[in-house]
């Protein structure tokens, strides 16, 4: 879990670093550089994390249950909740997910994923339980988009 000292700030200097890092996003708008920033600037658990937010929104916004999502994404569904709550409540949020799903290339990926979840799923549950389908789900799901 990401930690933010106990000292609190100012709410004027909290806004005015807000804004720098929203000015430090938006200079570097190209796929490769923000790419770049992304890996300089966080670390992998902070990367893993806001990815992971992003796809259970998306997840939320196909109509995934929460025993899918929790699965593939290995999050519990406390997480889940909590995600689709800022999805569901949060109007640029959820039209920032809501413009990723005409995305073609995201969306392929998507149901990709989510047939040969079904498909493992099928054929695992009768044998070796969740131990086979994690095992499988490792093994077959996990592409790059």
């Amino acid at each position: 879990m990401t930690q933010v000292s106990k000292f609190p700030m100012s709410p004027k200097l909290e806004n005015k670093i807000s804004d720098l890092l929203i000015k430090i996003f938006l200079n570097n708008s190209s796929r490769t550089k923000l790419s770049n920033l992304l890996n300089e600037f966080l670390t992998p658990t902070e990367k893993l994390m806001l990815a992971k937010r992003v796809a259970i929104s998306y997840m939320i916004a196909k109509k995934y249950d929460y025993r899918t999502i929790s699965l593939l994404l290995k999050v519990s569904t406390n997480t889940i909740t909590t995600t689709a709550a800022k999805y569901n409540h949060n109007e640029n949020y959820k039209r920032m997910i809501d413009k990723m799903l005409n995305d073609r290339e995201v969306a392929n990926y998507w149901d990709s994923l989510a047939k040969k979840f079904t498909s493992l799923f099928a054929k695992s549950s009768k044998s070796g339980g969740w131990k086979v389908i994690d095992r499988k789900l490792e093994e077959q799901l996990y592409e790059p988009l």
